[in-house]
């Protein structure tokens, strides 16, 4: 019975002095709580966002291309796409994909050539005199060499950067892209 009186007398300490703190547990619960949904908040926010410079290691590793080519070759892709949209829609894919500006700056610089070129690269370069959409398929088949990539390679790049951006989180850019590459897609 005395063993049950102490237990009792524990308890009854330990619910008082409960009592007398709660105000305190209180505030510590709020605390972690708080801190824990910001965390969450935090957590959600960064992995729900997309970024252009996020889809560099993703070509690196499943395109087998250098950083550099990555950076360039998705440069001249978007940088293509943004020329073949409103200047309205070219801004809204540069707010819906943080980063690229600075991507699109990164795409090789090529200028127009007078020499020919034999097979169809000689042949997209000669019709691109006379219109104005082959003009920028020419262009972006001659950044891509200038990557030391093939032009088959556009279609793979176009291809890794729509899966990317297939979230809700990309779909806005991932609209305006594809109809950005509307004319050779």
């Amino acid at each position: 019975m005395k063993k049950t009186q102490q237990l009792s007398f524990a308890l009854l300490c330990i619910a008082l002095s409960f009592s007398a703190n709660s105000g305190q547990f209180d505030q510590l619960l709020d605390s972690v709580s708080s801190q824990t949904s910001t965390t969450t908040t935090d957590t959600q926010a960064a992995a729900t966002s997309v970024s252009a410079l996020d889809m560099i290691p993703l070509l690196t590793s499943s395109l087998g291309v250098d950083k550099n080519q990555a950076e360039g070759g998705l440069g001249s892709l978007f940088g293509y796409a943004k020329e073949q949209l409103s200047s309205t829609e070219s801004s809204q894919l540069s707010s819906a994909l943080p980063g690229l500006d600075s991507l699109v700056g990164m795409a090789p610089k090529v200028e127009a050539t007078s020499e020919q070129q034999s097979g169809i690269g000689g042949l997209l370069s000669t019709a691109a005199q006379y219109n104005d959409s082959l003009k920028g398929i020419d262009q972006l088949n001659q950044q891509f060499q200038a990557l030391g990539l093939k032009p088959e390679m556009i279609s793979q790049f176009a291809n890794t950067a729509m899966q990317y951006l297939n979230s809700p989180q990309g779909q806005q850019a991932g609209a305006l892209l594809k109809q950005g590459l509307s004319t050779f897609l």
